[in-house]
């Protein structure tokens, strides 16, 4: 008899789990901190995504209008709703 018996309790003095060790709590932020820079690399990428498709759409929107521009003249076809002579 007479042994120690520890007993967790919590701030209401209900039974509690025994605190965490510093490796624990360590262990868990580091993968908090992956985490977190894990999912601002992510969402980064997903931004320079979006705006490298918009600026691709914008350049080929850009080239298509110019090639309607030069593209009869260049291949010797006539446009569409042209005929010979409507220079």
């Amino acid at each position: 008899m007479g042994r120690t018996v520890t007993l967790w309790v919590d701030d209401n003095g209900a039974v509690a789990s025994a605190p965490r060790t510093g490796a624990a709590a360590a262990s868990d932020a580091v993968a908090a901190g992956a985490g977190s820079a894990a999912l601002i690399a992510l969402a980064s990428a997903g931004v320079v995504l979006l705006r490298l498709r918009r600026l691709e759409a914008r350049n080929l929107a850009e080239w298509e209008h110019g090639w309607e521009r030069v593209e009869a003249g260049w291949s010797g076809r006539l446009r569409h709703g042209r005929e010979a002579g409507d220079d």
